[in-house]
C-alpha cells in the first residue's frame, strides 16, 4: 500500500510538459501530469472531497495503470471516470482519459465521505501534531468537518490522529530501534554519562531483544557525592503499546531539590528488574564496597525482595550472638550499666532486635505529630509553641527596649530566634496568633546564613556531614 500524499506538496514547476492539478482550483482535465501514483491519487481524492463533493471507486489498479469512476454510476448513471498510466518519456504519470463532471446528486452521498481515508486525514493533521505532540482527539473531529465539509467517526479520528504522529514521530518498534544511536548520541554530548544495556537473544542471529537498559548523567552521579546517603526510587507506567515501566532514582541536595540519579527503561516491575536496577545505581553510584545508603520506596514486593541481593541496599543485620558477647564485656566492665541496659526494651535501641524497622516508626510517629497539629490548626510548630509560652509565663520580670515595628528586643532573642520574648509579649498583651508570620521568618533567615555559607566554599560540603544513614525506611 502507497502513503497517501497531500495533493498541494506537487510542486512541480509550469514546463513543457504542460497542464498540472492545482489544489486552489480543484480541476481535473485529461492531459494533467502528476510525479508519481501516489500524487495522481491524492489529488483525485482531493477533487473528490473538497470540490466535487462526491465518491468514487477503484477500476483497476496497476503499477503503471490507474482507473477510477464516480460510486454511483450504476444506480445512477453518472459517467464521471478518469484513467491515470505512466508516461516512460516523461517519467510521470498522466490522465489519458477524463470523463466529468458527476452528473449524480450531492444528495447521494452521506454525511461520511467514503474517500476521506485516515490517511488523508492523517496529513492534514501533520503540522497541528508537530506544533503540538499531545494534540488531543477532541479537536480531531471538528477539524476535520471544518476543512472537507464532512464528519468522521471517533474510531477513524482516532486512528488518523495515532496515524500523523506515527508519521512524525514514529511507531513504538521504530522508537526502539533508534534507541542505540539515541543513546550514543546522549554520551557523546554529555561526556561521561553512563549507559548499561541488557538485551534478549532471539532466533534470528545478530539480533537482539531490548529488555532493560539503564542512563545516568555524569553531572547527577558526582551531584550525589555531596548529598546525604538517602535515595527514593519508583516507576511509573509509561502508556505505551507494550506497557514498559520506567524506574527512577533521585534524591534532595542540601538546597532541599530533587536531584534525579538515574532512569531504566524495563518491561515490568519485578524482582529481576528492580534487582538489576539497584545494582546498576551500586555500582556507579555506590563504587565503594562498604558505602550504605537509606532506600525510600513504596515497598514493591518486587523491590523488597531485590534489596537483599545488593549489599549497599540490603537491611543492616546484626548477629544476635555478637550482640550477647558485647553485653558480656559490659557487664564485665559494669556490673550498674549493664543491669541500666537491660532494663530497656531492646527493640528501641539495638539493631539485632527491632527487625530494621526503627526508623519507620519514627517516620510514622512524626506524621502522627504533623496531622495532629494539623486537624488542632496550631499556628506554630510543638517546639515553637512551648517557647513562646515558656516566655508568655515570664512575661515582665526583665526590662529592655522593644521596637515592636522593627520586631526587634534589645534582649535580643526575637531578632535571633524570630519567636517573640517575653518583654514583646509584655509590651502589647499579645497572644501567640498574633505572630504567626515569625516562624518562616526565622526559617528563611537561616536558610539565607547557609546558602551564603555554601557559596563562600570552594567545595560544596555534604548536607549531613560525617552522617551515614544505613537504615532502609519506606513510606
Amino acid at each position: 500500500m502507497h502513503p497517501e500524499v497531500p495533493a498541494d506538496s506537487i510542486d512541480i514547476p509550469t514546463g513543457a510538459w504542460g497542464n498540472f492539478y492545482d489544489s486552489n482550483t480543484g480541476e481535473l482535465a485529461r492531459g494533467m501530469v502528476f510525479k508519481s501514483k501516489d500524487h495522481l491519487k491524492a489529488s483525485v481524492q482531493d477533487f473528490s472531497v473538497r470540490f466535487a463533493r462526491r465518491e468514487y471507486r477503484v477500476v483497476e489498479s496497476k503499477p503503471k495503470l490507474w482507473k477510477v469512476a464516480c460510486k454511483y454510476d450504476e444506480q445512477t448513471g453518472c459517467s464521471w471516470m478518469l484513467r491515470g498510466i505512466f508516461q516512460p518519456n516523461m517519467g510521470l504519470f498522466k490522465t489519458t482519459k477524463y470523463d466529468g463532471p458527476h452528473t449524480c446528486l450531492m444528495n447521494e452521498i452521506s454525511v461520511e465521505h467514503g474517500n476521506l481515508g485516515k490517511s488523508m486525514i492523517a496529513t492534514h493533521l501533520l503540522g497541528m501534531v508537530r506544533q503540538d505532540p499531545a494534540y488531543d482527539i477532541k479537536f480531531v473531529q471538528q477539524n476535520v468537518k471544518d476543512r472537507f465539509g464532512f464528519e468522521i467517526s471517533y474510531h477513524k479520528a482516532c486512528q488518523s490522529l495515532k496515524a500523523a504522529r506515527e508519521q512524525v514521530y514514529g511507531t513504538w518498534e521504530s522508537s526502539v530501534k533508534k534507541l542505540p544511536r539515541f543513546m550514543a548520541f546522549l554520551q557523546k554530548l554529555n561526556p561521561g554519562t553512563v549507559v548499561e544495556w541488557l538485551n534478549l537473544d532471539t532466533d534470528r542471529p545478530g539480533v537482539q531483544m531490548l529488555h532493560y537498559v539503564f542512563w545516568a548523567f555524569r553531572p547527577c552521579i558526582e551531584g550525589f557525592r555531596s548529598c546525604r546517603n538517602v535515595i527514593s526510587v519508583d516507576g511509573t507506567h509509561l502508556y505505551t503499546k507494550y506497557k514498559h515501566k520506567l524506574l527512577v532514582a533521585v534524591t534532595l541536595d542540601a538546597n532541599q531539590q530533587v536531584l534525579p540519579l538515574a532512569f531504566a527503561l524495563v518491561d515490568e516491575e519485578s524482582l529481576a528488574s528492580w534487582r538489576w536496577f539497584l545494582q546498576m545505581l551500586a555500582k556507579h553510584l555506590l563504587p565503594n564496597d562498604d558505602d550504605r545508603v537509606c532506600l525510600i520506596s513504596d515497598r514493591h514486593s518486587g523491590l523488597i525482595s531485590a534489596i537483599n541481593y545488593v549489599p549497599a541496599f540490603k537491611f543492616p543485620q546484626v548477629n544476635a550472638r555478637k550482640f550477647e558477647r558485647i553485653m558480656t564485656e559490659i557487664r564485665e566492665l559494669n556490673e550498674e550499666a549493664y543491669n541500666w541496659l537491660e532494663m530497656i526494651d531492646k527493640t528501641q535501641w539495638t539493631l539485632s532486635h527491632d527487625s530494621g524497622w526503627r526508623t519507620v516508626r519514627y517516620f510514622l510517629e512524626r506524621t502522627t505529630r504533623c496531622h495532629r497539629m494539623l486537624n488542632a490548626n496550631q499556628e506554630w510548630v510543638d517546639f515553637a509553641f512551648r517557647i513562646f509560652e515558656a516566655r508568655q509565663a515570664e512575661a515582665g520580670s526583665h526590662t529592655y527596649v522593644v521596637k515592636l515595628k522593627h520586631k526587634t528586643c534589645s534582649y535580643g532573642k526575637w531578632g535571633t530566634h524570630g519567636i517573640p520574648c517575653s518583654h514583646a509579649i509584655q509590651e502589647r498583651y499579645l497572644d501567640h496568633s498574633q505572630f504567626r508570620d515569625e516562624p518562616p521568618t526565622l526559617i528563611a533567615r537561616h536558610s539565607i546564613l547557609q546558602y551564603s555559607l555554601y557559596e563562600m566554599m570552594p567545595n560544596p560540603p555534604r548536607d549531613v556531614p560525617a552522617y551515614r544513614l544505613c537504615v532502609n525506611v519506606f513510606h
